[in-house]
């Protein structure tokens, strides 16, 4: 069912939007994310869905999962580490999400991505004076 959103409503998904990519390490749940931007709970899950064409849940796994990306390709962080600074409980959830979504675990991911920096490093040529 398509929802009738007014413009206001429209502002006040963009603004949840923005606070889940500035704050992804908090743990919002819908009723504090509605009451944040003065919306009810219907609006704000099927008003979202509707309008980024993903889910609320969906879009704060994706930015963490992105997150979690960088911070394993140019860290030396644990993983565990890792999953705490993007907002997952623990690294057991951490490693099953991240790898529902990229098809990898975090340390494979780590140790893939390592090898193409290793193997950019030295396909650079060498300039001399």
């Amino acid at each position: 069912m398509k929802l009738n959103l007014r413009r206001e409503d429209v502002e006040k998904l963009h603004l949840v939007k923005a606070i889940i990519e500035r704050e992804y390490r908090q743990h919002y749940t819908n009723p504090q994310l509605a009451r944040k931007v003065s919306t009810n709970e219907y609006k704000l899950k099927h008003g979202f869905k509707q309008t980024f064409h993903v889910s609320l849940y969906e879009f704060l796994t994706n930015i963490r999962i992105e997150k979690a990306k960088d911070l394993l390709e140019f860290t030396e962080d644990p993983i565990a580490r890792v999953a705490n600074n993007v907002g997952f409980p623990d690294g057991g959830s951490f490693c099953k999400r991240f790898k529902q979504c990229t098809g990898f675990s975090p340390l494979k991911y780590r140790q893939m991505r390592l090898a193409v920096s290793r193997e950019r490093d030295n396909e650079m040529p060498i300039l001399r004076k």
